[in-house]
């Protein structure tokens, strides 16, 4: 009995040191979980902030804050460019179960380029196989428009531009709803189909490959083409410059500038370098070809032939698949060629000059606004540079005379007879119905 009593208190005793060690050893764990961290690791951790911060200033002043929160806003994603394939591979089964035509269906553009931004759509060309008679693109997308008339599909003809230069269909695409479970419906994409060769997808391909060459490539691209849209010196058809021939000066200003052993550090160098670059090629005249894929600048007898006409072009841009005799920015006017310098140089003089605030520009934050301002919004301050609104020939005078811009406005007046001078006319006209009905009513009374 004895023995087995000392057994039992034995076996409790050590049950209880276990536990009392137990629980001294989370104490410790929890103790130092939650006290107080070393004095080494503070200064590991000011230090760490205080690098961030130093990176932050270097890397990320105003200026170039501005231009990636523009650059953020307007870059199309990922999503966009995969809802482009898919729209692309569902119109190419809609219109080969249809018999349309004995091709492909290749992208083209800035989808290609990896360019897209705000306003962007989906360029596709029909690219028909060798066919011994020839065969009219216009018949073909009548065919196309039957061919989505007929069927319950995702598509929706929005225009049909067949007495263009170049006949385009234009199509809206709408995803399906019913998709698979946890996948959400996307936005509907535009779609412009035409009828076209290998050689512009040839020239985009090589587009994107010298764009993923350079650090600040695609990004500046963005930027330039958004700042061309913006600020209404985009569009071809207006006889100034393409979204393509845009690229084409940012890959010859970027390739120019690797050449020469100065290749720009950030996004705020790199946009700045091509716009100084256009506006030298400005001072040049109009006898010089750019060769975007060499970044330089030869004679323009060189380049271009002789085959655009009698009046030499302003600019000549060579395009890098077609080569010498080519010219992509063949629709390029004199006036319209003006008026992309002065807006060029309008954008050069809103950058810092080594570090300094320039008159022109308020505040650091506000650099984004004023270079990528649209002509028509009011600028609220007096030293503002841009055009202003078009209300009545008093206001023109008055804001010319406030804001110092009559040239720009003298040079934006001549341009409008290129195609926007039915709005400029349609808003005077109404100006000048209202003050005739005032001046009526008044009479009356």
């Amino acid at each position: 009995m004895r023995q087995r009593k000392e057994a039992r208190a034995a076996a409790k005793a050590t049950s209880t040191t276990r536990s009392t060690s137990a629980g001294v050893s989370t104490a410790r764990a929890v103790a130092s979980a939650t006290a107080a961290p070393a004095a080494g690791n503070l200064r590991v951790k000011k230090r760490v902030k205080k690098r961030v911060k130093s990176l932050q200033r270097g890397l990320g002043s105003p200026f170039e804050q501005g231009l990636q929160k523009v650059l953020c806003s307007v870059r199309k994603p990922p999503a966009f460019y995969t809802a482009c394939s898919q729209a692309a591979r569902e119109l190419s089964e809609l219109l080969a179960e249809n018999g349309v035509w004995r091709g492909r269906l290749l992208p083209f553009g800035s989808v290609v380029q990896g360019t897209c931004c705000e306003g962007s759509d989906c360029d596709l060309a029909l690219v028909l196989g060798k066919s011994p008679e020839f065969i009219d693109p216009v018949d073909i997308l009548e065919l196309a428009v039957k061919a989505v008339r007929a069927s319950e599909s995702s598509f929706q003809v929005l225009q049909q531009i067949f007495t263009a230069r170049v006949p385009v269909l234009r199509l809206l695409w709408r995803p399906i709803v019913k998709q698979k479970r946890g996948v959400p419906a996307g936005d509907p994409l535009e779609l412009d189909l035409c009828v076209g060769t290998t050689s512009s997808a040839q020239s985009d391909l090589l587009l994107a490959t010298l764009l993923s060459a350079e650090a600040w490539g695609r990004d500046t691209s963005v930027l330039l083409k958004t700042w061309a849209k913006r600020r209404k010196v985009h569009g071809a058809f207006e006889g100034l410059l393409s979204s393509y021939c845009w690229t084409l000066l940012v890959v010859y200003s970027l390739r120019r500038a690797r050449s020469a052993g100065v290749s720009p550090d950030s996004l705020q160098a790199s946009v700045r370098t091509v716009l100084e670059d256009v506006c030298e090629l400005g001072r040049g005249g109009g006898n010089q070809a750019v060769d975007a894929a060499r970044g330089s600048v030869v004679r323009g007898d060189q380049g271009a032939s002789r085959r655009w006409g009698r009046a030499r072009p302003p600019l000549t841009i060579l395009d890098p698949v077609l080569g010498p005799g080519s010219n992509a920015a063949r629709c390029l006017t004199r006036d319209g060629w003006q008026l992309c310098l002065s807006e060029a140089r309008r954008a050069v003089e809103l950058f810092p000059s080594s570090g300094a605030q320039q008159g022109g520009l308020p505040k650091p934050g506000s650099f984004a606004e004023e270079l990528f301002r649209a002509p028509g919004e009011e600028q609220g301050g007096a030293g503002a540079t841009g055009r202003s609104p078009v209300s009545s020939e008093d206001e023109d005078s008055s804001d010319d005379e406030a804001s110092g811009g009559a040239d720009l406005e003298a040079e934006w007046a001549r341009h409008v007879g290129l195609g926007r001078g039915k709005k400029r006319r349609k808003v005077r006209t109404h100006v000048l119905g209202t003050k005739q009905r005032r001046t009526k009513s008044k009479a009356e009374k």
